[in-house]
């Protein structure tokens, strides 16, 4: 049976190249970690899991996706359709030549 790889990033941004530059460091299950850099004070607590590449669409990928769906979907339904009449059915146009009928 092949052993299982895993992905990890390194947290340590103050002495890690590779934490800078976000790359991934693949181990293998059941591996003693040892650092790709040869830091030595590098340790297996600096680093933090992440999904393999290409396993799944990103949670943020969906979150974008939905919200741009959500606000097309309300600037269709409820964008005005023509000319809106004001609050007593009169356009503002027309209450403004009420007021100043030089305005014509």
């Amino acid at each position: 049976m092949a052993a299982k790889i895993k992905y990890f990033r390194c947290t340590n941004r103050s002495k890690c190249d590779l934490a800078r530059n976000r790359e991934k460091i693949e181990i293998g299950d059941g591996k003693r970690f040892i650092c790709p850099v040869s830091d030595p004070n590098c340790e297996r607590t600096h680093l933090r899991e992440i999904d393999p590449p290409g396993a799944k669409i990103s949670p943020k990928l969906i979150i974008v996706a939905a919200a741009l769906l959500v606000i097309a979907i309300i600037a269709v339904f409820a964008w005005p359709k023509g000319p809106s009449n004001g609050v007593n059915g009169k356009t503002v146009e027309s209450a403004l030549q009420e007021v100043w009928p030089w305005l014509k």
